[in-house]
């Protein structure tokens, strides 16, 4: 089984989103991520689409103001 390496970015944005999930345990919200990460909540969404198109990295859960993200045990 071939398993690719993930840019940087969104090594970054699965790291966050485990540890505020797992602080939390609740679904996280791009802005939180982008907050803890010092970068633009739009490169989030952005790298949470792609993620989400690779499979198995991350669930959304509810969209609109109680929606967020919550990660799983990865493809």
């Amino acid at each position: 089984m071939m398993v690719e390496k993930l840019p940087s970015t969104y090594t970054s944005i699965l790291n966050a989103l485990v540890e505020l999930y797992m602080m939390t345990k609740r679904p996280i919200k791009s802005r939180d991520i982008a907050e803890k990460l010092g970068i633009n909540e739009g490169t989030v969404r952005n790298s949470m689409v792609a993620l989400r198109a690779m499979g198995g990295y991350i669930e959304s859960k509810t969209g609109g103001p109680y929606g967020g993200y919550v990660p799983t045990e990865g493809p």
